[in-house]
């Protein structure tokens, strides 16, 4: 009885233990019909310009510790208009980047970045930002629910350089 007893309570405080030592951060899910309902624009879009990152500090919110990066703009020509109306072929997204860039983490925010020596085309499903910038409907903290790239898809500098205006933003 004893016995039984003792391996109860090892097992339980193991458990605790393990639970008390867990690591990981509630994410909000967002699938592609939630997405689709929510965002203002939904768009392939192909990055034009490199991303210019500026001194403006962003703070991720839901996200232990507390994370802060910059501020990153990003152009992208519009490929195909899936959900709203864009004013224009050129779009610009604001989005968080981490400087120095960091390493891979469970329960890091999920950021984005776009190599402009490639141009790929993405799904983005965005949220108009109030200033004629958009911004991931996912949110800052984990954009990449919102900013799919489309593999095997990309477009040639000549396509991409038509549609930028004669004064790059």
């Amino acid at each position: 009885m004893i016995k039984k007893f003792i391996v109860v309570l090892v097992i339980t405080l193991l458990s605790l233990f393990n639970y008390l030592s867990a690591d990981a951060r509630l994410m909000e899910s967002w699938d592609y019909d939630r997405l689709a309902e929510k965002s203002n624009l939904i768009v392939i879009g192909v990055q034009s310009l490199p991303s210019k990152i500026s001194s403006k500090k962003m703070i991720l919110p839901n996200i232990m510790p507390e994370t802060s990066g910059y501020e990153t703009i990003t152009t992208f020509v519009i490929v195909a208009t899936l959900k709203g109306q864009a004013t224009e072929k050129v779009i610009r997204l604001r989005h968080c980047t981490l400087n120095p860039q960091p390493v891979t983490s469970l329960n890091g925010p999920g950021l984005v970045n776009f190599d402009p020596n490639y141009k790929y085309a993405y799904l983005l499903f965005l949220k108009e930002g109030g200033d004629g910038i958009y911004e991931p409907m996912s949110g800052q903290t984990d954009p990449d629910q919102s900013i799919k790239k489309i593999d095997g898809l990309t477009y040639s500098d000549y396509y991409v350089n038509k549609f930028l205006p004669s004064q790059k933003p």
